[in-house]
C-alpha cells in the first residue's frame, strides 16, 4: 500500500522525483522509503513517519532505506527527528539497508540514529 505518490518521471525536468513511503506487511511497522529524500520531500515524508508512530504506537519502527538513491541533510534531519520522537515515546527506530553515505551523514547529524542501523549488505554498522 503506497502512502505517498510514487516518484514522478525523472525525464520531466520540471518535476522533482520525490520520495515514496510504502508500508510492508507484518506485525511491526516497516516502512520502505524510495526515491530522493531531500528538502522538498522532507515535510510529507516526516508527516507519514510521525503518523506511523502516533497511530501504531510501535515499540520498534523499522525504516528500510535501501531504495533511497539520494538523501540530503534535511532528509537525515527528518530521520533524526523521527528517531527522537520515537525515543520520547519509549520506542526505537531502526534503519535497515542504509547506504554508507547516509550512515556517515547520520552519524554527524545524530549519532544515536545510527545505533542498530543495518547497512545495505545487511551487516550491522560499526558501534551499533
Amino acid at each position: 500500500m503506497a502512502i505517498l505518490p510514487a516518484p514522478r518521471s525523472v525525464g520531466d525536468p520540471a518535476l522533482a522525483p520525490g520520495c515514496s513511503v510504502t508500508r510492508a506487511a507484518g506485525p511491526a511497522p516497516r516502512l520502505l522509503l524510495r526515491g530522493e529524500l531531500d528538502r522538498e520531500a522532507a515535510p510529507p515524508v516526516e508527516a507519514v513517519l510521525r503518523s506511523a508512530l502516533a497511530n501504531d504506537r510501535p515499540a520498534l519502527l523499522r525504516l528500510d532505506l535501501g531504495d533511497l538513491w539520494f538523501v540530503d541533510v534535511e532528509g537525515v534531519r527528518v530521520l533524526a527527528r523521527t528517531h527522537r520522537a520515537a525515543a520520547a515515546r519509549g520506542a526505537r527506530v531502526v534503519l535497515e539497508r542504509a547506504r554508507p553515505f547516509l550512515l556517515e551523514l547520520a552519524a554527524i547529524v545524530d549519532p544515536d540514529l545510527v545505533r542498530g542501523a543495518h547497512a545495505v549488505d545487511g551487516a550491522r554498522t560499526p558501534g551499533a
